[in-house]
């Protein structure tokens, strides 16, 4: 009669390393391992999910019940939630038999050493990691991740297009009027060129390196941390030396002019958008050369090639590929052209993907190496490439 009005039982674990083991009638094990819990049906506690699993799920129901154990001396890290505190129901549980943890059938893992315990750890983290890998696997050649933008939709919910046509709209056709002024754009426009002397090579100084005064040449080029070299700031006065502004110009201007088209099918925006895509990639005496070798140049450092850091000049390339994808719809691209922008960003990704500047960003732990797999993701969408987006984090 006295337990039925315990509403949890606690069942400490052993972990055995011989299955075989458990048909032994003698079998009298040491469980002494983190416990499973027995709830009665009416009892009140239940789990957080706040608390994933593999950290403190189960144990902050033992911290809430008051169970003594080894988990009183975990440590949290600054990432982990607060400690929770006592339940009403602390102390309303007894200790009831014992649990087996069967041997996994890795028998390196099945030791109780704080070694081993890591290597647990680490092996549940690639277990799902597999899993997750398995599911792209499946998901992506059956094409079920393909829609018509990768970073927006072409349609406004029905709830939002009264609004969208009374704010947004006529913004968005005057700044499409106004873009049908400026361009098309070029590198080899800029007053500057970059050192390997070619005009089609994509130029952009350091905007930290500034002449060294100690040297006739000014070279090696000295860091002058926060303070900009001239024409290095978007859209500044003297900017048009250099390739940054144009670029990003580029990237705004045919987005804003593709989404008049597809708002308005104004056949002069899906045109002047063209013609934009056509001048910077397709034209051979305006095209840009397919990499960033000489973006945020060091003179006198580096042979005068650019860092690693100067593939963030190309972030915005994911939301311009969105915009190439609505003027197709329009035709004012040819099947010829599309094809020859495909060439295009295969050899850009390809020198993404092996140029010791890419090499270097991609491993890059802040938001350099998240815009480096930006781009590369951005690119394979658009290629069709589906291992490759799927890999690219890993990449």
């Amino acid at each position: 009669m006295f337990l039925s009005y315990i509403p949890y039982f606690v069942v400490p674990m052993t972990r055995v390393t011989e299955n075989k083991w458990l048909l032994n009638s003698q079998f009298n094990p040491d469980a002494v391992k983190e416990p499973q819990i027995l709830f009665r049906r009416d009892s009140a506690l239940c789990f957080n999910e706040g608390f994933f699993y593999g950290r403190w799920l189960k144990v902050v129901l033992l911290w809430r019940l008051g169970v003594p154990g080894d988990w009183d001396y975990w440590q949290f890290e600054p990432c982990d939630l607060p400690g929770p505190d006592y339940d009403a129901e602390a102390g309303c549980f007894l200790h009831a038999g014992w649990v087996a943890r069967l041997d996994s059938g890795a028998v390196h893992l099945e030791a109780n050493s704080k070694e081993v315990k890591s290597d647990r750890g680490i092996a549940r983290n690639e277990a799902i990691a597999s899993l997750l890998d398995h599911l792209d696997q499946t998901v992506i050649p059956s094409g079920h991740y393909n829609c018509p933008l990768v970073m927006g939709s072409p349609q406004i919910p029905d709830e939002l297009i009264q609004t969208a046509r009374e704010r947004f709209l006529p913004d968005l056709f005057k700044a499409a009027e106004e873009a049908l002024n400026r361009g098309p754009y070029s590198v080899i426009d800029k007053t500057t060129i970059a050192p390997s002397g070619d005009p089609h090579d994509y130029w952009h100084p350091d905007p930290y390196y500034w002449p060294n005064p100690l040297t006739p040449s000014g070279r090696p080029y000295i860091n002058r941390d926060g303070r900009r070299v001239p024409g290095t700031r978007l859209y500044e006065p003297k900017s048009d030396q250099y390739d940054r502004t144009r670029l990003q110009r580029l990237f705004d201007d045919t987005t804003i002019l593709s989404m008049a088209w597809h708002f308005f099918r104004d056949q002069r925006f899906a045109d002047h958008g063209s013609r934009l895509i056509r001048t910077w990639f397709l034209d051979p005496e305006t095209a840009m050369n397919p990499s960033l070798t000489y973006a945020q140049v060091r003179l006198g450092r580096n042979n005068d090639q650019g860092v690693s850091s100067g593939i963030i000049e190309m972030k915005d390339l994911y939301f311009f590929l969105d915009a190439v994808r609505i003027l197709q719809t329009s035709e004012a691209l040819s099947p010829t052209e599309l094809s020859r922008l495909r060439k295009w960003l295969r050899e850009y990704l390809q020198w993404l993907r092996t140029s010791p500047q890419g090499n270097q960003e991609r491993s890059t732990q802040n938001n350099h190496g998240m815009y480096y797999d930006l781009q590369v993701a951005s690119i394979a969408a658009f290629l069709d490439e589906k291992i490759l987006l799927r890999d690219t984090p890993e990449g």
